[in-house]
């Protein structure tokens, strides 16, 4: 049986927004509806997603089922592939930090969930749709609630 790459994934998508604190960012990530858009924006993400058949499985499957991404979550292309996403201007999330292994290598620490990942969470895991939808909703409630969701962004106005 052969599937688009997109099958069954916006529900999925829902699903995960409701995990969200307990669901690695790389997953939300990978499950946003206009990722592979995203990913045709991103050279170095596309080369790495183009040289590696394998790679390209791994998120097929991501998408149809969030929970494959456990047995992922290590694979060195997809941990290379996911940070060339990294907003590396953006402060990590909260309870998130960072050190290097006895190596040198950077990773990260989610102290939420008491899990470590080679990934930066430092991702884009909100669609423009999206952040426009919320801003369009916060602009017709009251100030107080608009206050609460700092991070809607004027609909004109490129996500961060």
């Amino acid at each position: 049986m052969h599937s688009s790459p997109n099958a069954g994934n916006s529900n999925n998508l829902g699903n995960l927004q409701n995990l969200s604190l307990s669901v690695h960012p790389a997953v939300v990530m990978l499950c946003r509806p206009d990722f592979y858009s995203m990913l045709h924006t991103n050279e170095d993400a596309l080369s790495i997603y183009n040289r590696n058949p394998a790679l390209k499985h791994m998120i097929i499957r991501i998408r149809r089922d969030p929970q494959c991404f456990q047995r992922y979550q290590y694979n060195k292309d997809l941990v290379a592939l996911v940070n060339t996403f990294a907003q590396l201007n953006r402060d990590l999330p909260s309870c998130w930090e960072t050190k290097l292994d006895q190596s040198g290598k950077q990773f990260f620490i989610d102290h939420n969930n008491r899990k470590t990942s080679f990934m930066d969470p430092r991702l884009p895991i909100e669609s423009a749709r999206v952040v426009r939808q919320r801003h369009q909703l916060l602009s017709h409630q009251s100030p107080q609630l608009s206050a609460h969701f700092p991070h809607a962004h004027h609909p004109h106005q490129q996500p961060q």
